[in-house]
């Protein structure tokens, strides 16, 4: 699959065991942009992802990964 996102932002990849937990979009979004708006990065907003799935019972295997992307216009 190719992606070209219109600008810039984080892709989230995400299983079920996640997805289970949190499973509305803008959730989702929140956790992960107020862990990146702290500059800690991607690994700690796919770390804060899956303790929310543990802490809720993370009773199915647990897989996160944050992207974040940079659209840079053309010079």
């Amino acid at each position: 699959m190719t992606l070209r996102p219109a600008g810039s932002g984080v892709l989230l990849l995400c299983s079920d065991g996640l997805w289970n937990y949190l499973p509305d979009a803008q959730d989702l979004a929140a956790v992960t942009l107020q862990t990146i708006e702290r500059g800690t990065g991607s690994l700690t907003a796919a770390a804060a992802l899956t303790a929310v799935a543990l802490d809720a019972g993370g009773g199915d295997n647990i897989t996160v990964v944050v992207i974040p992307i940079i659209v840079r216009s053309p010079t």
